[in-house]
């Protein structure tokens, strides 16, 4: 955890939860007013999270969302090693079209698919969701004037599965995700089974 008291409500969430921030990537790096911290020291062995530090500034529309104004930041995660050291440039796109758009990704949503998100991967696109994968705590943090932040996962998913999540649903989709509980921090993974048919 951070000695400085007066970290900013964001980093303290995610230091509390993921471990002293590691180094990240500054605003004059990706271009971007929001940097992204790295974090290695998750309870999830083997694994290293991205997070943007700071999109939670920007009110965001929340269409779906009963039309209210949506605080929010993006969580990245996968395996240690090569490809996750791809992972912050991808998060740096998704932000960079949510501010252009102003608005907030829904849970379900699909980014995508683009093409491979690093080469020889099945991987093509990012699936918006709750991060399952750590404390139920987590999922939400209160910032200091009235208001929360969501945070939101972005999962890599293969072409067949974004097109079965416009077809069923996000909700049939995380049900096949529980049944048949497929490593969603592996670059490498193959396809759901029950998708590829």
């Amino acid at each position: 955890m951070s000695n400085d008291a007066d970290a900013p409500p964001i980093l303290s969430h995610l230091e509390r939860h993921l471990g002293t921030m590691a180094g990240g990537i500054s605003g004059e790096t990706t271009g971007l007013p929001i940097p992204i911290g790295c974090f290695d020291q998750l309870p999830l062995r083997g694994s290293v999270a991205y997070a943007t530090l700071g999109l939670s500034h920007h009110r965001l529309d929340g269409a779906g969302r009963d039309g209210q104004d949506v605080r929010m930041e993006l969580l990245a995660m996968l395996n240690t090693g090569p490809r996750a050291r791809l992972f912050p440039a991808i998060v740096v796109d998704v932000v960079s079209e949510m501010l252009t758009s102003h608005r907030a990704l829904l849970r379900g949503e699909v980014i995508g698919p683009r093409g491979a998100l690093w080469p020889g991967s099945q991987l093509e696109a990012l699936y918006v969701t709750a991060p399952v994968y750590l404390d139920d705590s987590f999922a939400k943090v209160a910032l200091g004037d009235g208001t929360d932040c969501i945070i939101a996962w972005l999962v890599p998913i293969s072409t067949r599965e974004a097109a079965f999540v416009g077809t069923h649903g996000w909700r049939r989709f995380e049900e096949l995700l529980a049944t048949e509980d497929p490593d969603l921090l592996d670059p490498d993974r193959e396809e759901m089974v029950s998708i590829c048919g």
